[in-house]
C-alpha cells in the first residue's frame, strides 16, 4: 500500500508513496460494522480510507526516519496489517515499540537541530 523511494545507493530517501488503489483494493474485502466496505456511505468510506492512508504514511515515514528496512513482528512497523486492524479506531496495532519510539525522537530531534542551524 505504501513505499518508500530508494536512491543509487539503496538507501532510504524522504520520498514516500502510498497507493490509493492499494488501500481500497485491501478495504474492498473488510466489513465495518458488518457492512461490506463498497456498501458504506461514501462519508464514511471516505474517513477509512483517510484513516488507513496515515497509517500506511506513518508506516513509511517510520521506515526512512529509522533507516528501518526490515519488518519486526508487531507494532507500527510489522510488515503487514490485518485489514480489520485497518478500519478500527483503537491505534494499539499501529504504536512503536520503546525502542523504536526512542531512535524516531532522536531522529526527529537531530532534523530539527539542522532545520535550525541552516537559518
Amino acid at each position: 500500500m505504501g513505499w518508500v523511494a530508494r536512491d543509487e545507493d539503496g538507501r532510504l530517501t524522504p520520498a514516500i508513496f502510498i497507493s490509493l488503489a492499494g488501500i481500497t483494493n485491501v478495504l474492498s474485502r473488510v466489513y465495518f460494522a458488518g457492512t461490506k466496505f463498497r456498501d458504506l456511505p461514501t462519508q464514511v468510506s471516505d474517513r477509512i480510507v483517510a484513516q488507513t492512508a496515515g497509517r500506511v504514511a506513518a508506516h513509511e515515514l517510520g521506515h526512512y526516519l529509522l533507516q528501518l528496512t526490515g519488518h519486526p513482528r508487531k507494532g507500527l512497523m510489522r510488515r503487514q496489517f490485518l485489514p480489520r486492524d485497518l478500519v478500527d479506531s483503537s491505534p494499539g496495532p499501529f504504536l512503536l515499540t520503546a525502542s523504536e519510539s526512542v531512535l524516531l525522537r532522536r531522529e526527529v530531534m537531530t532534523l530539527a537541530r539542522a532545520q535550525v542551524s541552516t537559518r
